[in-house]
């Protein structure tokens, strides 16, 4: 998906740091500012800073440890009878 208000709850996600380090994980919601334009992203997955399994937040944006925009990427699992 490259539309990101198409992602929905149950997409699963890969994604990269401006660092270089990815992740995935499930997607779970946006976090929007005031404006309501997405600015980082709620996911659930397994990894050290959830204690395991758990949520997590996470922000775009051009830190070293921020997500990076370019490097966002969504799929929905689908029936093989609607491919």
């Amino acid at each position: 998906m490259s539309d990101l208000e198409e992602v929905r709850p149950g997409d699963f996600l890969q994604f990269w740091r401006n660092s270089g380090s990815g992740h995935s994980s499930v997607f779970i919601d946006w976090e929007r500012d005031a404006t309501g334009t997405i600015e980082g992203v709620w996911y659930w997955s397994t990894q050290g800073s959830t204690d395991g399994i758990g949520y997590n937040l996470e922000y775009f944006g051009s830190g070293e440890s921020d997500l990076d925009p370019a490097h966002f990427h969504a799929a929905r699992i689908t029936s093989p009878d609607r491919w």
